[in-house]
């Protein structure tokens, strides 16, 4: 399953699409879904294409584990009272 979501990155309202997929391992420990994470080769494809079709879907699929790493954050990081 592949998701969109549009998010605001300045305060100047410039929005992009964030895409996410089914989790990896790692990331499936603390949620179901990730961001959708393109390796170099990737973002080539996706910049150079010149229309959307099933090849760019391919693309669009959890990124490996053992490429990823997570640790341990406080609760203060993730509690918007805390700027």
């Amino acid at each position: 399953m592949i998701g969109l979501r549009i998010a605001r990155i300045l305060p100047c309202s410039l929005r992009c699409p964030l895409i996410t997929t089914d989790a990896n391992t790692l990331m499936g420990s603390i949620r179901d879904r990730m961001l959708v994470i393109l390796d170099f080769a990737g973002c080539d494809k996706w910049l150079g294409a010149d229309e959307p079709g099933n090849d760019l879907l391919s693309l669009l699929k959890p990124f490996p584990r053992d490429e990823l790493g997570a640790c341990p954050v406080s609760t203060f990081v993730n509690n918007p009272r805390n700027q």
